[in-house]
């Protein structure tokens, strides 16, 4: 495979990972011989949505939201648990296809791994506060955070049966977490509504937020291009709504943020969220936490970044669950443990570098 012939955003994304130039990478010639050049293409990309999955995502939606708070999650979590019937074997991690070309162009341009601010890996731990239940038990996640001495990101609704209080917000951005948005409703359907409606109904949970808010995870991974071009158009640095290992569709095989393909906003894509371990495989507390730390350390020993995504109703169900899980992330060496606003900053950091490096070049080119 040449590396040249591929898409000069893909090559980007390869070359900001590695810490070099791009020019450089261009001029490999044949790398992996035994891979298309199409290989490649697309995973970074969201996924289509069909035709059929979005008029069940618009009727479920205009249904749910006119009934009542307890009716509106059982419906939204049976449908979920229906499309795991359909759910695909996940990819291993040293499979992932920039995992292996990662690998692979390290060992070939003899060049080390990230050090992402003195440490070989991040862990990211976010909370999705998807119903009233949720945003209620979101302090007692809040204070058990605080206990482990880890800032974690709270993903908030604004007009889905809670409205998120100013002084809650004040405190937990005081105390060094991430206020991210969710939506203005758990709209399935978002990424398919007109871009119209899709900055008014954002610009509106903003406006209620009343923060600089820098990132976003849509509901139900709802993720399409258009949602992004208005997420980028909202002033929005990243999105955290692709996976990276995927049951029912399209993965983006890659446990580093890139930047998205045509529009520039960065991802941070999702590792595993907690109703993936408990309500589609039905694990107890200690199984799911043992499916969670041993997908962690192999993200670790690649020097990816690991992204946990838990849910404070679940929490409240398996809260042995989630302070061990705490409890063990805390303890791990060689770690940077963050928001994911912290991990755009780093990105944004180094891509800059990485383009002074590619200036320096050309000087010394000239001369």
């Amino acid at each position: 495979m040449n590396l040249a012939k591929l898409d000069n955003e893909v090559l980007e994304n390869l070359a900001l990972w590695l810490g070099i130039p791009v020019k450089r990478l261009k001029v490999l010639g044949e790398v992996i011989p035994d891979i298309e050049e199409n290989h490649y293409h697309g995973f970074l990309d969201c996924q289509v949505v069909s035709w059929r999955e979005g008029q069940v995502r618009r009727l479920t939606h205009k249904i749910v939201k006119f009934l009542r708070e307890h009716n509106r999650y059982y419906i939204l979590d049976s449908i979920k648990k229906i499309r795991q019937l359909r759910r695909k074997k996940l990819v291993e991690i040293n499979h992932c296809r920039f995992t292996e070309l990662d690998m692979t162009l390290r060992r070939k341009l003899s060049l080390p791994p990230i050090d992402w601010r003195g440490n070989q890996a991040v862990v990211c731990l976010s909370h999705d506060l998807d119903c009233v239940e949720d945003y209620e038990f979101s302090r007692e996640v809040y204070d058990l955070n605080r206990k482990y001495n880890i800032r974690s990101t709270f993903n908030f609704l604004t007009h889905w049966g809670y409205q998120p209080e100013s002084a809650w917000l004040k405190e937990l951005d005081s105390n060094g977490f991430e206020i991210g948005l969710h939506g203005y409703t758990h709209d399935i359907a978002i990424g398919i509504r007109p871009a119209q409606r899709i900055i008014k109904e954002l610009s509106l949970a903003l406006e209620k937020l009343n923060f600089s808010v820098k990132g976003y995870r849509a509901p139900a991974f709802a993720v399409t291009p258009r949602l992004l071009k208005s997420l980028k158009e909202l002033g929005i640095k990243y999105d955290s709504s692709m996976k990276t290992v995927s049951c029912y569709g399209q993965a983006v095989e890659t446990f580093y943020p890139y930047r998205y393909p045509g529009i520039g906003i960065w991802e941070i894509p999702l590792t595993i969220q907690d109703d993936r371990v408990f309500r589609d495989l039905y694990l107890s507390d200690e199984e799911g936490l043992g499916v969670i730390k041993e997908l962690t350390q192999r993200v670790v020993n690649i020097g990816g970044v690991m992204v946990i995504n838990n849910h404070p109703r679940l929490i409240k169900e398996r809260f042995y669950y989630y302070e061990e899980l705490l409890k063990w992330i805390a303890a791990l060496d060689n770690v940077w443990i963050c928001t994911m606003s912290d991990v755009i900053e780093f990105m944004e950091e180094r891509e800059h570098r990485i383009i002074h490096l590619k200036e320096d070049s050309c000087i010394k080119t000239t001369r």
